[in-house]
């Protein structure tokens, strides 16, 4: 019973959002693209040589995977816009949605970079410490003078590796970051221009939505 009065629940919110379907799916869809779009970028510049799977296939598979967080998101940041802005100007309404929408998208899409670059970091680790093994004298030059490195507390060549490994990570993401904020936007506004500037339901809709919504109650009580 509680199970299904949650899920009433949601259905109410989500109807009484109002929103239009077609342009969240689109704007989640175009999102979550752009975001394993990048991931893979990102993975063929720093990531780790064990992933193999052919990038288009991939592309289109971890889309697939992830377009559902996206809607989430999508509909998150238009739930969060509504309760912000409320009965505000259109344009003022319409702006605050717009960037909300790019703001959640845009952090989703670095979360999902963020949690690839780990695995990948993990997988790099991994090599590191098998070729660790090899144990040669590794030697730096400096101010024209070998110098072994090595030693106890000193940060040998696997050490370094692993910081460089991790640097590399780290640059990549933040590169990752302002090129998902830029696309994102870019994205998001394409979206809602393709739909006509329509984040929400037409009136019409509206209304009749709210007819139905009025009309439930007294159906349920009438079959009670």
């Amino acid at each position: 019973m509680s199970i299904r009065t949650s899920r009433d629940r949601v259905a109410g919110s989500l109807r009484n959002l109002q929103l239009s379907w077609t342009t969240v799916v689109l704007t989640a869809a175009l999102a979550a693209l752009a975001s394993i779009f990048v991931m893979i970028t990102l993975g063929g510049a720093v990531g780790a040589i064990e992933r193999l799977t052919p990038p288009f296939q991939r592309w289109i598979r971890d889309s697939i995977i992830i377009f559902p967080v996206f809607v989430l998101a999508v509909v998150g940041a238009m739930y969060t816009a509504k309760k912000l802005v409320g009965d505000k100007k259109s344009w003022v309404k319409m702006a605050a949605t717009l960037a909300i929408v790019i703001g959640f998208v845009t952090v989703v899409g670095i979360l999902v970079n963020a949690a690839s670059s780990g695995y990948d970091y993990y997988l790099q680790l991994k090599l590191l410490q098998v070729s660790e093994h090899l144990r040669h004298p590794t030697y730096l030059i400096q101010n024209g003078t070998p110098v072994l490195v090595g030693g106890k507390g000193a940060c040998d060549m696997t050490c370094q590796a692993q910081h460089a490994t991790l640097a590399g990570h780290m640059k990549g993401l933040g590169i990752t970051s302002i090129v998902l904020l830029i696309s994102n936007t870019a994205l998001v506004l394409w979206a809602v221009a393709i739909r006509g500037g329509r984040l929400w339901m037409p009136a019409k809709q509206r209304r009749a939505a709210a007819v139905g919504t009025q009309r439930m109650p007294v159906l349920a009580e009438a079959v009670a």
